[in-house]
């Protein structure tokens, strides 16, 4: 089932319509435990195709970079023939997993053999990928991944579904009872991201470490959830309801609008950034309330506020692509200082950082994909000559 699902995506990428959520899902595929059946899937394949030349090493190398840069999905290197699909399809299985140039017309003995060593090497780090844990109200933990496709649960007349695109998708019949309805958690681990479909029609991205508390229907004039980490918000519009997004020192008010919150605990200040709409931001104090001395602030698309833990509202012209640079699978380093980076790096990849060098005040510039090998990332921040990086098993050791 999982290589037919494989199949499907890469069919979709060389018809030019795979999604960003695809591409995380084959990436998650990928971390699955499963790269050695892959990989000797992909001999079996070329030993029967040992005669035939699929296409070029250029071709290959154009297809991966397609593949790896999310903002160029909709431009397929190739348009091949659909009897060929099966066989890319398990190609670029093989090539995500072990790099670039493994895939030939045909390999000798030695390099099969050199590419399973790779494939089931214990240094090999990962990107993250489509993954979290639901928390239902009467406590039940489902892991979202091993769930299948269709319905996971129903509650009071709330039905949860994941949908083929691999979101958890809120859908409330007529019968449901909203008396006995209540809050869900959706959590993502280091290493992961979600989106989420409320029940009003709210679509939310979840980055890395990242929880969101909600209840499975909004009963009343506000719809509120609780944000501990960084997401994506398209806030549904409704005359009647507003949109409340509570987070670590700050509430966030709306009617219908796209932001961006960055409240991760170890980041210290809070980001928002609003992409459309309108939102009014009010500072709340160490018991999570609002009070006299709360401090408010409206902003208006193309902003950015930070908000302090000692409860100030600083406003400013916002980079949207750095702000949304997650979103849209990459890491955008420019003008980010060097240890705020690699917190980000650390919650996607799921490692330990590791300083032997002094990095304050010291700031990087470039953006590169989320869903490079980590190797290829930490190349990337070392072109700057500010820092060097060493990998120790799961933990990334910083240098001058």
């Amino acid at each position: 089932m999982e290589n037919e699902r494989i199949e499907g995506i890469m069919e979709r990428y060389l018809e030019g319509e795979m999604t960003s959520t695809e591409h995380a899902e084959l990436t998650e595929l990928l971390g699955a435990g499963k790269d050695e059946q892959i990989v000797e899937h992909i001999v079996t394949l070329m030993d029967k195709e040992q005669e035939t030349s699929l296409f070029t090493e250029e071709e290959i190398t154009g297809m991966l970079r397609n593949i790896f840069t999310l903002d160029q999905i909709e431009k397929p290197v190739l348009k091949l023939k659909r009897y060929t699909l099966p066989l890319i399809a398990a190609s670029i299985v093989a090539l995500l997993s072990i790099g670039f140039f493994f895939y030939q017309s045909m390999l000798s003995r030695k390099q099969k053999e050199m590419a399973m060593q790779m494939a089931k090497s214990k240094n090999t780090i990962l990107p993250g990928s489509n993954k979290a844990t639901l928390k239902l109200q009467n406590g039940q933990l489902i892991e979202l991944n091993d769930k299948s496709l269709g319905e996971i649960a129903t509650i009071a007349g709330v039905s949860i579904r994941k949908d083929k695109n691999g979101q958890l998708i809120y859908q409330v019949s007529g019968s449901a009872d909203n008396k006995n309805q209540g809050a869900n958690t959706i959590s993502t681990p280091k290493g992961g991201q979600y989106q989420v479909v409320l029940a009003d029609g709210t679509k939310v991205w979840l980055n890395a470490a990242s929880t969101l508390t909600y209840p499975t229907v909004f009963n009343g004039k506000i719809r509120e959830v609780i944000l501990e980490g960084e997401a994506y918000f398209e806030v549904k519009k409704s005359k009647t309801q507003t949109f409340t997004v509570n987070t670590r020192g700050q509430q966030i008010e709306v009617l219908g609008t796209h932001f961006n919150v960055n409240a991760y605990s170890d980041e210290g200040d809070i980001k928002t950034t609003l992409l459309e709409g309108s939102v009014r931001l009010t500072t709340l104090d160490r018991q999570q309330k609002i009070n006299r001395n709360s401090k408010t602030a409206t902003l208006v698309p193309g902003q950015q506020a930070t908000t302090t833990a000692s409860e100030k509202i600083t406003v400013q012209a916002a980079d949207i692509e750095q702000a949304m640079a997650w979103k849209k699978g990459e890491f955008s380093f420019s003008g980010r200082r060097v240890d705020e980076v690699m917190r980000q790096i650390a919650r996607w990849y799921d490692v330990d950082i590791e300083y032997r060098t002094d990095v304050s005040n010291k700031e990087l510039m470039g953006s590169v994909s989320r869903f490079n090998d980590i190797r290829e990332v930490l190349r990337k921040l070392e072109y700057t000559s500010i820092v060097h990086f060493k990998i120790e098993g799961r933990r990334i050791i910083v240098t001058e």
